[in-house]
């Protein structure tokens, strides 16, 4: 399989991920993004198992913008960035219904339920709990759907797909996250995957503190975002 590079150095790495496939997986028969970009290092003359650091991971269904570090030094630094707010990520998703204003917020708190393996609502009081905020924009309304462009602040598990499940507008296509009616919809607007796309990406370079910013190419925009508008 190849790899669609955004941008490569000796310090770090920006790849787009395919829907489908895992950031890293425990399962040796598995293939995953570090799998694939190892070899790919191999492949340039790299030693047989280099080093690559993985800051930040979109969940396996998920597509999107991706990045690594090369060198231990990079990845302390792009964690740290990712972690607070120095570095932005942006996504693409397509949920059921109409929210109730273009813009807004959605706060919660959220922790893991290691049996299901999903995030689910949690209080302030709770311990487990973890503070979970995100922004969205209203980019278009279709029919009994909305297109949205959101950004995190915190980075938790599943975030995104939780809350708008909470919020009463699970994204399409999801199979975890659902309603009864958003399995519907998703299914008579043929939509098998869920229906979010990490589609940027701003971080300072941990190395050269210069100010780097990625957007996905329109051809690796996913077909539900096409749909309905002018490319």
């Amino acid at each position: 399989m190849n790899i669609k590079l955004a941008y490569e150095d000796e310090h770090i790495l920006v790849c787009v991920k395919p829907s489908g496939i895992a950031t890293q997986t425990a399962k040796t028969t598995v293939q995953d993004m570090v799998s694939l970009i190892k070899n790919y290092l191999v492949q340039k003359g790299a030693s047989r198992n280099p080093y690559l650091g993985v800051v930040h991971r979109l969940d396996q269904p998920v597509s999107g913008l991706l990045v690594f570090a090369k060198t231990q030094k990079a990845a302390a630094a792009l964690s740290k960035q990712l972690q607070g707010e120095a570095a932005n990520k942006e996504y693409l998703a397509l949920c059921l219904g109409h929210l109730p204003s273009p813009e807004g917020k959605l706060i919660h708190y959220l922790k893991k339920d290691r049996i299901s393996n999903q995030a689910v609502m949690t209080g302030a009081q709770d311990k487990e709990g973890k503070y979970a905020e995100l922004s969205y924009r209203v980019e278009e309304q279709r029919e009994n759907s909305s297109l949205l462009s959101i950004r995190l602040k915190t980075g938790r598990f599943h975030q995104i797909r939780a809350q708008f499940l909470a919020a009463g507008n699970p994204l399409l296509g999801d199979r975890k996250y659902k309603t009864e009616e958003s399995e519907k919809e998703s299914l008579r607007q043929q939509i098998g995957s869920v229906a979010l796309c990490a589609n940027g990406l701003s971080l300072i370079h941990p190395i050269t503190g210069k100010q780097m910013n990625f957007t996905l190419d329109r051809e690796d925009l996913p077909l539900w975002y096409k749909r309905g508008r002018e490319m």
